[in-house]
């Protein structure tokens, strides 16, 4: 006993470490159900960060892959008449070279399109088919990560082309199932050849729209597929197209809008108060998505809240324990302090007891909430194979995240615990052995 009244304010961890462990065991009950709360409150708010801010973050990096914020996109002017969508601006070099030295633009790329009849002729399935076509050409730096290797125009060799992945859904999604075809993959899509048949529309086989023209073909391969809702039809470089429109007279460069990459979001409002001057609009094709975001954000948000309010009832729970606890051990308190223990010492011992039972409670709860969603990202990356249009993730949040609000909370949980623990370890030593349980 003299020992430890005079070891004790200089308590070796050991020491320490064991009489909490023995503290522990000893009341092994009432901290299991104060680790079970706690596991309970974090893997609700868990849950909640995840569900609510993951699949938010999901559908925004999912609409930034597809028309990133620093991208816009430009057209001619246009008016209405009856049912009838009139051009009233054109695009024509001198308007690239204009938009190109406005403050805030990093680079242009025009959008044109073939302006005469063309189809596409390929085999599939042993069959051999001919359809209509539209086909635009844009530089490669516009498709970003679609872009396939080597996208420009080579006289002689394969043209190099993009489709829009909105093709490839469309017959996995109904001609496939209508007509009892096997749907097609990424990859089955990805380098198929087929011939470009320029002059020659499907409503005259075999000969050419306009008298006198001369009906090309051009051997083409599919080098990528691109969700870009920007880019429609079959997507070539942009010199192929200004070369083939040449070969069938229509030699000026007529572009039908233009795709903008600017030094920040921000530099929208620097070039916004010019475009009517040059004829131009600004088209926001994803305004209506991003809203939507924004309201799921909000929503996200809300389910957060939920989670902090079931996170806070677990707290008033580990409160309560804590309370009924000091009120149990207050002769215990009081003998240790009686041979030497300070307060700091007996405070430090408490709290290091209930950080333990609290921390483990919600580590239970952080692994818990986190093994749930990685199993539904694993069934949601399985369903989605062949849905490419949808985003990546089921939910996208970075582990450290939730890890770094599991400490907060921890944090938050034992400075409450501490200071209800110093407030009554305040009293005398007399009065701890005055009140016997």
């Amino acid at each position: 006993m003299i020992y430890v009244a005079i070891g004790m304010n200089r308590m070796h961890l050991t020491s320490a470490w064991h009489l909490v462990l023995l503290s522990l065991r000893a009341r092994w009950r009432s901290n299991l159900w104060v680790a079970v709360g706690m596991a309970v409150g974090m893997l609700a708010l868990g849950a909640a960060i995840l569900g609510g801010v993951g699949f938010g973050r999901s559908l925004s990096r999912h609409l930034s892959d597809l028309v990133p914020e620093s991208r816009v996109l430009l057209r001619p002017r246009s008016a209405n008449l009856f049912w009838i969508k009139v051009d009233t601006g054109r695009i024509t070099p001198e308007t690239v070279a204009l938009v190109q030295d406005l403050k805030g633009v990093r680079r242009v790329s025009p959008e044109a399109s073939i302006r005469f009849p063309v189809s596409v002729e390929a085999e599939f399935l042993g069959s051999g088919f001919q359809s209509d076509v539209a086909v635009t050409g844009v530089e490669a730096w516009v498709l970003g990560e679609d872009a396939p290797e080597g996208f420009e125009y080579r006289p002689g060799g394969a043209l190099p082309c993009v489709l829009a992945s909105y093709f490839l859904d469309l017959y996995n999604m109904t001609l496939a199932e209508g007509g009892g075809m096997p749907k097609l993959s990424r990859g089955a899509a990805l380098g198929r050849e087929f011939d470009l048949i320029l002059g020659e529309s499907t409503l005259r086989m075999g000969r050419a729209f306009n008298e006198g023209d001369t009906i090309r073909r051009v051997s083409c391969r599919l080098g990528g597929l691109t969700s870009n809702p920007n880019l429609l039809g079959l997507i070539v470089p942009l010199e192929a197209v200004e070369t083939f429109n040449a070969w069938h007279g229509a030699e000026e460069k007529i572009y039908q809008s233009l795709h903008v990459e600017l030094a920040s979001p921000d530099a929208i409002a620097d070039i916004e108060p010019r475009l009517a001057d040059l004829g131009l609009e600004l088209v926001d094709t994803t305004a209506t998505w991003r809203r939507a975001v924004y309201f799921v954000k909000l929503v996200g948000w809300g389910f957060v809240g939920f989670g902090f309010l079931v996170f806070g009832l677990a707290v008033a729970y580990l409160m309560s324990s804590v309370n009924w606890t000091l009120a149990r051990r207050r002769r215990e308190r009081g003998i240790m302090q009686a041979v030497g223990a300070s307060r700091r010492i007996v405070t430090i011992l408490l709290t290091a007891e209930t950080a333990l039972v609290s921390g483990a409670g919600i580590l239970a709860g952080l692994v818990g909430s986190g093994v749930i969603f990685h199993f539904l990202n694993a069934w949601y990356e399985a369903w989605r194979s062949g849905r490419e249009y949808l985003p990546r993730d089921l939910v996208y949040l970075p582990w450290p995240w939730l890890a770094l609000a599991g400490a907060a909370c921890w944090v938050g949980a034992i400075a409450l615990a501490m200071r209800r623990i110093r407030r009554e370890t305040r009293a005398t030593i007399s009065s701890h052995l005055g009140r016997m349980d």
